[in-house]
């Protein structure tokens, strides 16, 4: 687990064969930003207005739609939603809305939190597999995810259940105009990550050094 914290702070770096032919002037869209050159993305979270984290319930929400509504990201324009961290499963199941669909998305824990399972996972698990998804029984605290969740015109995020309803994000926007890898998709539950971006996830950690450093070692 460990590897692959580690190996996603570095994948920004990180330049692919694949999108080496793209330019330098191209924006790299969806999972092909995880291996080009995107060192930022724009980070959001729960606005806390005496500061500290004192509980961070219902009071730090947006706005709320319906008691199992609580609005905690709202995003104008095209865009894509790269990473989302919860505090265990707290607020599952999460409402992604893309361009007015709702989808929800849950894990495991979310049928019982008060006794969660040991070894939790997603419940959706082709459209959020693993290694791009992780639960908090790995983690150790959080449910983590980097599947790129992609919306031609808004998106909106929104926590079923508001105790300790923590959350923190990056995304992606884009001008009219921006020149990017390929047009903005919106995503749906059908959505599969990519399965060379999967793999690519899969090998962090097992070549730590490069070739010739070894091979230098060696002599």
């Amino acid at each position: 687990m460990f590897a692959a914290l580690m190996f996603f702070s570095l994948l920004a770096r990180r330049r692919s064969r694949r999108s080496s032919r793209l330019g330098r002037r191209l924006s790299p869209v969806g999972a092909l930003a995880l291996s080009k050159d995107r060192r930022a993305g724009l980070p959001a979270q729960h606005l806390r207005r005496r500061g500290g984290n004192e509980g961070a319930d219902a009071s730090h929400f947006l706005y709320q739609l319906a008691d199992d509504r609580n609005v905690t990201l709202e995003v104008q324009g095209p865009g894509v939603l790269y990473f989302a961290r919860y505090n265990h499963w707290h607020g599952s199941p999460w409402h992604y809305e893309v361009d007015g669909h709702d989808y929800l998305v849950q894990e495991t824990s979310t049928a019982n939190p008060i006794s969660p399972p040991p070894t939790p996972s997603s419940s959706q698990q082709e459209p959020f597999p693993n290694p791009l998804t992780w639960t908090w029984s790995v983690t150790k605290g959080a449910d983590l995810m980097w599947v790129p969740i992609a919306f031609e015109s808004s998106f909106r995020m929104a926590y079923s259940r508001t105790h300790y309803g923590t959350g923190y994000y990056i995304y992606h926007q884009f001008v009219p105009g921006a020149k990017l890898s390929h047009p903005i998709r919106a995503w749906n539950e059908k959505t599969i990550p990519e399965k060379d971006v999967r793999e690519l996830i899969s090998r962090a950690g097992t070549d730590l050094l490069p070739a010739r450093t070894r091979r230098r070692g060696e002599d």
